[in-house]
C-alpha cells in the first residue's frame, strides 16, 4: 500500500506541469489582457500608461518566459500578488478556503446520509411505489439546473415565506454569547446553498447505490449467506450493502473536488464568500495568478480525491490489494 501510494504521488509531478501549461495557455487565450481589464475600461488610458503596465507585470514578454517565471514562482511557494487588488493570492485563497470546505462538506454530508438509504430502500422494493417514486425524483433532481432551482428556493423560503436568509454566510452584526447561537445561526444560511448544490448530487448516487444493490443481491455470495440462515439484516447490512458502496467510493472520489469547484455559481447567487465566488471575479477581471492558483489547487484536489477513492477500496471490499 506504501508503494503504491508513493508511487502514485511521484506521477503527480507530471499532470501538474501538463494542467498548469493548459491554463495558463488557455486563459492567454481569452479575448483582453490578463490583469489590464479594469484598466482599459477606463477612456482617460492612454498607451504609453498602459505600455508601463504591461512591463509592470511581466505581459510584454512572451508566453513562455511569463509562464516559466510563474511555474518558478509557484514551485517556491510565491503565489504572486493579485494583478486588481494588490492583495496576495495566498492570503486570499486561505481566506475563502474554509467557506468552501464548509459549504462542501455540509453537501456532501447532506447527500450521503439520505442517497445511500433511499437507494437500499429502492433497490429492496424494486417496483414498488417506493422505487417508482425514489427514480422519478432522481429524474427529476438530474434535470432541474441548479441555478434555476436556487432561485426558486429564493423566492418560496427568503422571500414569501421568510424563513431563511437569501444570501451570506451570517447575520450582519449579530454578537453570540457561546458557540450554540452562532452554529445555528450558520445553518440558517447554510440550508439553501447545501439543498441546491445536493440536488443534483443526491440524485445520482441514489441511482447509482440502487444499481448496485440490486447488482449485489443476485450475486451468489448472496445466495449462500441466506441459505447459511442468516438473518436479512446482516445479509443487507453486512454484505449487499458493503460491496453496493464500491461504485460510491469511485464517484466521491470525483464529487469532492468537483463540489469545491462547481459551487461557483451557486456561490455566487447566494452570496457565499468561498473560492467559487473569488474564481467568478478573478475570471472576470482577468487575474492572472489568481486564476492559476484556484486552478492549480483544483487539480491537487481531484488528484488527491483519486488517490483517496483509490485508497478506500481496501477498507470496503478486502479483496482489493495494491502491491
Amino acid at each position: 500500500m506504501v508503494a503504491y501510494i508513493i508511487r502514485r504521488l511521484v506521477q503527480i509531478v507530471p499532470i501538474m506541469v501538463g494542467i498548469s501549461i493548459l491554463s495558463f495557455g488557455i486563459i492567454h487565450l481569452a479575448p483582453g489582457e490578463p490583469g489590464l481589464i479594469l484598466v482599459t475600461e477606463s477612456t482617460y488610458v492612454t498607451e504609453e500608461f498602459l505600455a508601463a503596465e504591461r512591463a509592470r507585470l511581466g505581459l510584454d514578454q512572451p508566453i513562455h518566459i511569463q509562464y516559466f517565471r510563474w511555474f518558478s514562482q509557484w514551485i517556491q511557494g510565491e503565489w504572486g500578488r493579485s494583478m486588481t487588488g494588490g492583495r496576495p493570492v495566498a492570503t486570499l485563497i486561505w481566506e475563502r478556503i474554509p467557506m468552501t470546505i464548509l459549504l462542501s462538506a455540509a453537501t456532501m454530508l447532506f447527500i450521503l446520509v439520505l442517497s445511500i438509504p433511499i437507494g437500499m430502500i429502492s433497490a429492496l422494493k424494486q417496483n414498488s411505489l417506493i422505487d417508482h417514486a425514489a427514480t422519478a425524483g432522481a429524474f427529476a433532481g438530474l434535470a432541474v439546473p441548479n441555478f434555476w432551482f436556487a432561485m426558486m428556493l429564493i423566492i418560496v423560503f427568503s422571500i414569501h415565506l421568510g424563513w431563511l436568509p437569501a444570501a451570506g454566510a451570517r447575520t450582519l452584526g449579530a454578537r453570540f454569547d457561546w458557540w450554540g447561537p452562532m452554529v445555528l445561526d450558520r445553518l440558517r444560511f447554510l440550508v439553501l446553498p447545501v439543498l441546491t448544490l445536493g440536488l443534483s448530487g443526491l440524485a445520482g448516487l441514489v441511482r447509482y447505490m440502487r444499481g448496485g444493490m440490486l447488482e449485489v443481491l443476485e450475486q451468489d455470495y448472496i445466495r449462500t449467506a441466506r441459505a447459511k440462515g442468516l438473518g436479512e439484516r446482516i445479509v443487507i447490512a453486512k454484505h449487499a450493502a458493503r460491496n453496493a458502496l464500491l461504485p460510491i467510493v469511485t464517484i466521491l472520489g470525483f464529487w469532492v473536488p468537483a463540489l469545491i469547484s462547481g459551487s461557483a455559481i451557486i456561490e455566487a447567487i447566494f452570496g457565499w464568500p468561498g473560492m467559487g465566488q473569488l474564481m467568478v471575479l478573478a475570471v472576470f477581471q482577468r487575474d492572472l495568478p489568481l486564476v492559476m492558483a484556484v486552478n492549480t489547487m483544483g487539480a491537487v484536489l481531484i488528484i488527491f480525491g483519486n488517490l483517496l477513492a483509490d485508497v478506500a477500496y481496501v477498507f470496503v471490499d478486502p479483496r482489493v490489494k495494491y502491491d
